[in-house]
């Protein structure tokens, strides 16, 4: 699927699920439990969808592009100060971009590459990766802002707990271990994690740039690494993923909604059940090569000690026992292995350097629950 000129296009023509969340709160079971069968649905077979009536004000959606795009705007040497920390946290310039091969496990690109440059920013003010979220030193734009981005941050916090009650209930979990409530404790918003919010910004491609038959790369194919990711797009389009049958589709911006894909970790906490999904941002159209594109995503991740192992559901379990049948192993990290590890080594592998979070927190205290 090529991108097209028209950057909002009707739902019949979305390579991916429209779900609407309206149902979310139907006093109707029947109602809501076919929302959380949408979803789950969606998660589990091609890892993505695009999400409607969210909850979140278009007023404040647009209130981030602005702060995200002033962001952008002041020299590079002045942005170099602010240059990413050991907690992934800062400016992340043009030119010193993450090795992505490390995220994309099985297949590059043979495309041209012409990147991006983006500020990863706490995804909870004072309890994202460390409490020292302030001792770094932040530009004037994000500290004049710091009280909107706290209440955005909140606003996607609640809204992943939201799309993660109906997966439990898609998921069936049992009342016993947490039941639709089980992802909401593991996402509490006054707990460490790794959850992130990244203002992204493509600039265009130089004038002598042809239009190349591939495309330019912007960011190479990858798995996102945590449970679900949020993103926000404007009119200037380029994300592409693959469907059901592992052919690359383009993925346009649709006014209104916010694309939702999975991450490994919930991946693998459902034994593979739900998919994470690879996916790339390509500069194809005039528009994508001449005008700048910019994009914000919230990485969710689940609490530092959450252990990244199959979870209790009998939809989990009975997936597992086909999986184990067929011969194929559980793909997951080691027993034992929390979120914050998982993390780190991930990071690791794209950065070429640890974080220290296990030497300033201790690589004990995974759940046993």
């Amino acid at each position: 699927m090529s991108a097209p000129s028209n950057a909002n296009p009707p739902p019949d023509a979305l390579p991916f699920p429209l779900i609407s969340l309206s149902d979310l709160s139907s006093p109707d079971a029947e109602s809501r439990s076919r929302l959380a069968h949408a979803v789950t649905s969606a998660l589990h077979d091609v890892g993505f969808l695009y999400l409607v009536d969210h909850g979140i004000e278009q007023r404040k959606i647009g209130r981030m592009f602005e702060i995200a795009k002033k962001s952008f705007d002041f020299p590079d040497a002045e942005k170099e100060r602010f240059r990413q920390d050991h907690n992934q946290l800062g400016f992340k310039p043009f030119a010193d971009q993450p090795n992505h091969a490390a995220l994309a496990g099985t297949e590059g690109d043979a495309t041209k590459m012409y990147g991006k440059e983006h500020w990863n920013l706490p995804g909870k003010w004072g309890v994202g990766n460390f409490d020292d979220n302030m001792e770094r030193e932040w530009p004037p734009v994000i500290l004049d802002h710091q009280d909107e981005l706290d209440d955005f941050d909140r606003d996607c916090n609640t809204l992943v707990k939201k799309l993660l009650r109906c997966v439990a209930e898609g998921l069936q979990i049992p009342e016993s271990t947490g039941g639709v409530g089980y992802f909401d404790e593991l996402h509490r918003y006054d707990r460490h994690s790794g959850c992130v919010l990244r203002f992204l910004h493509y600039p265009p491609l130089p004038p002598d740039y042809g239009l190349a038959e591939t495309g330019y790369t912007r960011i190479n194919a990858h798995f996102d690494i945590g449970t679900v990711t949020l993103l926000f797009q404007q009119d200037v389009g380029g994300l592409h993923a693959k469907d059901q049958s592992g052919k690359w589709v383009y993925v346009p911006p649709m006014e209104g909604a916010i694309v939702v894909n999975l991450g490994e970790e919930l991946m693998y906490m459902t034994d593979g059940y739900l998919k994470a999904t690879q996916h790339k941002v390509v500069a194809t159209t005039p528009t994508e090569h001449s005008t700048s594109r910019f994009s914000i995503a919230y990485f969710a991740y689940p609490d530092f000690e959450t252990p990244i192992r199959p979870i209790a559901s009998p939809v989990v379990e009975a997936h597992g026992r086909e999986e184990r049948a067929r011969g194929v192993p559980n793909g997951g990290p080691p027993d034992g292995t929390s979120a914050m590890q998982y993390l780190e080594k991930k990071y690791k592998g794209i950065y070429g350097f640890t974080t220290g979070w296990s030497d300033k927190r201790g690589t004990a205290g995974v759940k046993t629950a």
